[in-house]
């Protein structure tokens, strides 16, 4: 089993809303061999009208794990660690009719 923890906000003042969140994600791997745990974290903003809106979000995302390749009782071979992070700029506009 896999947990996932979202948390989030949304503050709106007239035609403006702003937006944070957090997000976690335990490893799919049962045996926690290969840790795969991943944190997200995001912050945005939008403008909203009768007939237009417009959102901007950017997402940092970051996961470290530690990989092996081949695991058996007889080899122990030393991990890959591996370290990911990106991030992520998004916009979402449009028109209701």
């Amino acid at each position: 089993n896999t947990h996932h923890l979202r948390l989030g906000t949304e503050w709106r003042k007239e035609n403006w809303s702003f937006r944070g969140g957090l997000y976690w994600a335990d490893s799919p791997y049962k045996e926690k061999v290969n840790n795969a745990e991943r944190w997200s974290a995001s912050i945005g903003s939008g403008y909203r009208t009768d007939k237009f809106f417009i959102d901007f979000t950017y997402v940092f995302s970051y996961s470290q794990s530690d990989y092996y390749l081949y695991l058996t009782e007889n080899v122990q071979p030393n991990p890959v660690n591996n370290t990911f992070m990106t991030h992520q700029v998004l916009v979402t506009t449009g028109l209701r009719f």
